[in-house]
C-alpha cells in the first residue's frame, strides 16, 4: 500500500491529493484507509519512513559486494539514488517542506547523517585500498558530495535527466579524489550508464 501511495505522491504531489483521492486510487474505502492511517500527516510520515527504509536496504552491502572496491560501491550507491529519483516530482519536496515539516526533517536528516556516513565510510575504504588520495579531508569531501546530490533540482533549468546528472557527479567526484590507481580503475570499468 505504501509503495502505491508513493507512486501517487510522485505523480501528483502530496498536497494536491486528499484522503478521498488516495482511497479512490487505491480502490479501497476511506474508512479502510483510516484503519491504517489516523490522518494524512500519519500517512505521509509512514510513507516517508517506508521509502527511507527501502532506500537504506538497497544501499546495504550484500555478500555479492564483498569483492567490490570503493569505486564499485559508490557506483552502486549512486545508481540506487539515480533510480530512486528517476520519476521524482519536485513538488514532493516543496509539499513536504511546507506542509509536513516533521517528515521533511526526516528526509534531510537521512541525507545529512546516513548518506554522509556512507560516503565517509566509502572514502576511508578507498584511501586504505590506494584508490583515493590520502591527503583528503574526508568530512569536507563527503559533505560536498551529499550537498551536490541533494541539490540536483538546480539542474531543472538546463534540462538534464537526473540519471545523467548522477553519472556526471559520480565521475566528477571520483576524478577529484582518486589516485592514479583509482583513475586507471575508473577508466577500465564500464561507464555509469552502461551498467544500469
Amino acid at each position: 500500500m505504501l509503495e502505491r501511495i508513493t507512486d501517487l505522491f510522485l505523480k501528483y504531489g502530496i498536497k494536491s491529493l486528499s484522503m478521498d483521492d488516495i482511497a479512490r486510487e487505491l480502490g479501497i474505502s476511506k474508512k479502510t484507509l483510516y484503519q491504517h492511517f489516523s490522518n494524512k500527516h500519519d500517512l505521509v510520515a509512514q510513507t516517508i519512513d517506508f521509502n527511507l527504509q527501502s532506500q537504506n536496504r538497497k544501499m546495504q552491502p550484500s555478500k555479492l559486494d564483498d569483492d567490490m572496491n570503493a569505486i564499485d560501491v559508490l557506483l552502486k550507491v549512486s545508481r540506487v539514488i539515480a533510480e530512486n529519483q528517476k520519476n521524482f516530482n519536485p513538488a514532493v519536496n516543496f509539499d513536504l517542506e511546507k506542509y509536513y515539516p516533521e517528515s521533511w526533517q526526516k528526509v534531510v536528516d537521512y541525507q545529512r547523517k546516513h548518506v554522509y556516513q556512507k560516503i565517509c565510510q566509502n572514502m576511508r575504504q578507498g584511501i586504505q585500498a590506494g584508490l583515493y588520495r590520502d591527503d583528503l579531508n574526508v568530512d569536507v569531501i563527503a559533505s560536498i558530495y551529499v550537498y551536490q546530490v541533494g541539490n540536483l533540482e538546480v539542474l531543472d533549468d538546463v534540462d538534464v535527466p537526473f540519471y545523467e546528472a548522477m553519472r556526471d557527479i559520480f565521475e566528477y567526484h571520483i576524478r577529484g579524489i582518486a589516485t592514479e590507481k583509482g583513475l586507471k580503475y575508473l577508466e577500465s570499468i564500464k561507464t555509469f550508464s552502461d551498467n544500469k
